[in-house]
């Protein structure tokens, strides 16, 4: 038989349903606001390197951060048209 002075542990655990409204009464999406805040930034073409390692490139010309970043000698980090990102490739 429970106490008459005891509390229930469970029923000051946080649960989904406390969780705040939003005026609308809807949770909110805190992880698809945040997807929308930092779109990740897509380069139009990648360095051969960046390619081979499947590496994050960020396109620079010359030479790529990251292959600068690994040392690589300038003649190493190529471009290659033929592997460049266009809107007839996306599709």
């Amino acid at each position: 038989m429970p106490s008459e002075g005891g509390t229930n542990p469970t029923a000051a655990a946080p649960t989904r349903d406390k969780l705040p409204r939003t005026a609308s009464g809807m949770a909110p999406e805190r992880r698809s606001e945040r997807v929308e805040q930092r779109r990740r930034r897509k380069i139009p073409l990648a360095c051969e390197p960046c390619r081979e390692r499947k590496s994050r490139c960020d396109g620079a010309k010359p030479i790529c951060s990251t292959c600068q970043r690994r040392s690589l000698p300038l003649h190493q980090c190529i471009y290659t048209l033929e592997n460049a990102r266009t809107a007839s490739n996306e599709a």
